[in-house]
């Protein structure tokens, strides 16, 4: 079971380096100034605070896979990971 949490760890590691590349990828030097200040820096800040969660579950992923899988609060972690997930898919 350790190997699908190390799966996932490079899932969101993966995920993590793709947000990093949303500047060049969507071309957001020239894309975000057609938008007002305030929506540019958010979606520049949503952008980068999603790229934080991702490497902080690639992180623990890595880090405490076996105390993910024998405790209670790994259980609820997991949980809330997966529906973190389904949520973006819904999205």
């Amino acid at each position: 079971m350790t190997a699908v949490i190390y799966a996932g760890g490079v899932f969101h590691l993966a995920f993590a380096v793709f947000h990093l590349g949303f500047w060049k990828l969507f071309k957001w030097d020239e894309q975000l100034p057609r938008l007002g200040v305030i929506n540019r820096n958010v979606m520049q800040i949503l952008n980068l605070c999603l790229t934080f969660v991702f490497f902080a579950f690639a992180w623990i992923s890595f880090v405490h896979a076996e105390a993910l899988l024998g405790t209670a609060l790994g259980d609820a972690l997991l949980g809330v990971i997966a529906l973190f997930w389904i949520l973006r898919a819904i999205e």
